[in-house]
């Protein structure tokens, strides 16, 4: 018999376990679990650099679905959104409450992701079961699965690669000729983004719904000379479905206001998901013109915004 406990190899670790009526066990061999990024990133979940989950309390969350097989598997002991936890006494991540493999030897089929649903369908059914995310800009959603299937009875292990699900944009500022020396950033805003995103577990296929303004206020950045390095002034996740691979904001620097200026995305290998782009915006006397790179989630290009 195995417990599921969840332990940190490579870049990150997670994983699950499944339910069967009355064949759940109390307590056994603990099931260890290789995980990590398939591309580097920036999350709630992870540390700083994003070089790893952050070494705490609910990391991240999973799910698990159990039976003979995976089309015929059904959600194993309530793990949907379960939480993970890391435990420093033993060094590895654990689900909070423990589970355990069932008894009978039915496989176990294993969906991660993070950060926590606001709600959840069709929990019980694999197929057809969904997390839907409230989105406001401050956070990625990340996904990986294993349906490889493993019971109590297999010397196998879940290897869990997660893919990030948005597109992340790091604005960078600069001032450009004739704009006013020491101004100061006060707040970005990405207009026209969903404020839901309602995700398939079985596959991570995500649609995005609503309309909302992702802002990010009091930013007080100063913003450098033309002669001086662009500074980071702010992080956004945004939906990778923007029409035209555009997408408009409004600014605020000083007493000056810039609405509706235009950026564009060049997508990697045909798509903006998962793909992190440095938007560097270079303040002119009468607009802002932007610019765009693309950063290690995924190798690509910048943009660059002129604001004027």
């Amino acid at each position: 018999m195995k417990k599921l406990i969840i332990a940190a190899f490579a870049v990150a670790a997670v994983a699950g376990c499944m339910k069967q009526e009355n064949a759940v066990e109390n307590e056994g061999t603990p099931i260890t679990v290789k995980a990590g990024f398939s591309v580097t990133a920036e999350t709630k979940a992870m540390n700083a650099d994003g070089s790893a989950f952050a070494k705490g309390n609910d990391d991240f969350r999973i799910c698990a679905y159990g039976g003979s097989d995976l089309e015929s598997s059904v959600l194993y002991d309530n793990i949907f959104d379960h939480q993970v936890d890391w435990n420093a006494m033993d060094s590895k991540y654990h689900l909070t409450p423990g589970k355990f493999y069932p008894v009978n030897g039915d496989n176990l089929y294993f969906y991660a992701f993070w950060p926590q649903s606001a709600s959840q369908e069709n929990t019980g059914t694999r197929a057809s079961a969904a997390a839907t995310f409230t989105l406001d800009g401050n956070q990625d959603i990340i996904y990986a699965k294993d349906e490889t299937g493993y019971s109590k009875t297999g010397d196998g292990q879940p290897n869990l690669q997660f893919s990030h699900k948005m597109t992340c944009i790091e604005f960078y500022v600069i001032a450009g000729e004739g704009f006013a020396e020491d101004a100061i950033l006060n707040s970005i805003s990405v207009l026209g983004q969903p404020n839901s995103a309602k995700m398939t577990i079985s596959n991570g296929t995500i649609a995005y719904t609503g309309s909302a303004a992702y802002s990010k206020s009091n930013l007080n950045v100063s913003i450098p000379a033309s002669d001086e390095e662009a500074v980071k002034a702010a992080t956004m996740f945004i939906s990778p479905n923007q029409s035209d691979n555009k997408f408009s904001i409004s600014v605020v620097a000083g007493d000056n206001t810039f609405n509706n200026v235009e950026v564009g995305l060049v997508p990697n290998d045909g798509t903006l998901e998962g793909v992190k782009y440095k938007v560097t915006l270079t303040f002119k006397a009468k607009e802002i013109i932007p610019t765009a790179t693309i950063l290690p989630w995924v190798p690509g290009e910048d943009v660059d915004v002129d604001i004027q």
